[in-house]
């Protein structure tokens, strides 16, 4: 996964899309009269285009929308590793000393010893109190909506529920729902440019 990807995007799914596929399927949305980033090409077109069979987005670089991230502050600002957890220990060392100091390096390798973590190789991020626990246990439950456009695909295919995700432009360290092939990307995009001949 790309680094920006991994940090900013939201392209995820279960199968990563073979990049070679990307003249094909960016063909055929240039034939629909979308650019490479999913956007309409005429003027004054909604952001967002979708009809009876299929959804196309792009890359969104907006905030939630859905209310999910203002729930995970609260929640983490009503959270907080215990006193005693390695975490927490790790920091005030690193706030009070001289970080790179022979004095620093030694409290934290005692402090890696006390917690059976192997020094400096395990030394920077570790929770040993339940903050993680509870986290996963909450982010479990709490998602966002499947509205968000946030967690929103890129492009769906309705008649098989088929959904893809791009960092930035379509097949851009995509990843899909189901495999994506190039037989796929044609039947798919017939059935595409059928329902907007009619539509």
């Amino acid at each position: 996964m790309e680094l920006g990807n991994l940090i900013l995007g939201n392209s995820r799914g279960d199968y990563e899309v073979d990049r070679d596929l990307q003249d094909q399927f960016v063909g055929w949305m240039e034939r629909l009269g979308f650019d490479c980033y999913g956007s309409r090409q005429e003027p004054d077109s909604e952001w967002v285009f979708e009809n009876d069979v299929f959804r196309m987005q792009p890359y969104y670089w907006g905030d939630c929308d859905c209310g999910y991230d203002e729930k995970e502050w609260q929640w983490c600002d009503e959270h907080k590793h215990a006193d005693a957890c390695y975490q927490i220990e790790y920091r005030k060392i690193r706030d009070t000393t001289e970080f790179f100091s022979k004095e620093a390096q030694a409290l934290i390798e005692e402090l890696c010893g006390r917690y059976g973590l192997s020094y400096p190789s395990s030394c920077a991020v570790h929770c040993t109190c339940d903050y993680e626990k509870e986290w996963a246990a909450w982010s479990a439950e709490n998602k966002h909506a499947e509205t968000c456009a946030l967690v929103q695909p890129n492009f769906s295919f309705k008649p098989t529920g088929f959904k893809l995700d791009w960092y930035k432009y379509a097949l851009r360290n995509s990843y899909s729902s189901a495999p994506l092939t190039n037989e796929m990307i044609d039947e798919m995009f017939t059935e595409c440019e059928r329902s907007m001949r009619e539509g």
